[in-house]
């Protein structure tokens, strides 16, 4: 399928590893961690509705080259060769003109939306924003490309600081290429996730030791909570 840009920068730094490597290995069987799944291309993202799959937008669309992706399928709680929910057909892909044109990382978000509703089977994460949290503990998880094919990796970072006056935050902690579009979630109850971010990349790629290098992501705010619940509405 050709992507249908509705609504329509690069960043060319990796993801990073800072210092000691704090990531483990997540056996996706459960929520949340079956609503997180491995993007065809190399990315990672989550549902945050039936059909609906939160990511970054370098993963949608190139600015390099100005062009759509096309393998943009999309398998929850994928784990190594195992696939328990299968390879979800993508539908289309939605992310803004401010990435698409302007090519700010800014907009560095986007939403696949899938052909079929797989999240009525695995469920989904929330998402949503809070001007008042202004540092919050966050959990990372998605498909790193330096661990085994398909296996999905765990990160927590404490303290995340968040200015609602900015559109990034940054973090630490340990990604690595393929971590693209990970959910970053705030834990509210046993059942309920809240999406606070979405990792983008990294400090200047590679493995770091130093104390001051951070990782980056997307925060979520209210603009872009009415675009996503928009974009939710007009995709049921």
């Amino acid at each position: 399928p050709v992507p249908r840009p509705l609504d329509e920068n690069n960043d060319d730094t990796q993801e990073s590893v800072l210092g000691a490597d704090g990531r483990t290995r997540v056996t996706p069987a459960s929520y949340p961690w079956v609503t997180i799944g491995r993007i065809e291309l190399g990315c990672s993202g989550a549902l945050i509705g039936p059909r609906h799959v939160l990511t970054a937008a370098h993963c949608v669309y190139d600015t390099d080259t100005n062009s759509w992706m096309n393998n943009l399928d999309f398998s929850p709680a994928r784990d190594g060769a195992s696939r328990p929910y299968g390879r979800i057909p993508w539908a289309i892909a939605l992310t803004k003109r401010g990435w698409t044109e302007l090519h700010s990382t800014d907009y560095d978000w986007a939403m696949i939306v899938l052909s079929e509703p797989v999240g009525t089977r695995t469920g989904w994460l929330g998402y949503g924003y809070n001007t008042a949290d202004t540092s919050i503990n966050l959990n990372l998880s998605g498909y790193p490309a330096d661990k085994p094919m398909g296996t999905q990796w765990r990160s927590y970072c404490t303290g995340v600081p968040f200015n609602y006056s900015l559109d990034k935050v940054n973090h630490t902690c340990d990604t690595y290429p393929g971590h693209s579009g990970s959910p970053m979630w705030k834990f509210v109850a046993p059942s309920y996730r809240s999406i606070r971010a979405v990792h983008t990349n990294g400090a200047a790629g590679g493995f770091y030791t130093s104390d001051q290098e951070r990782n980056r992501a997307t925060l979520i705010d209210a603009y872009v909570f009415d675009t996503l619940k928009r974009w939710k509405s007009e995709n049921p």
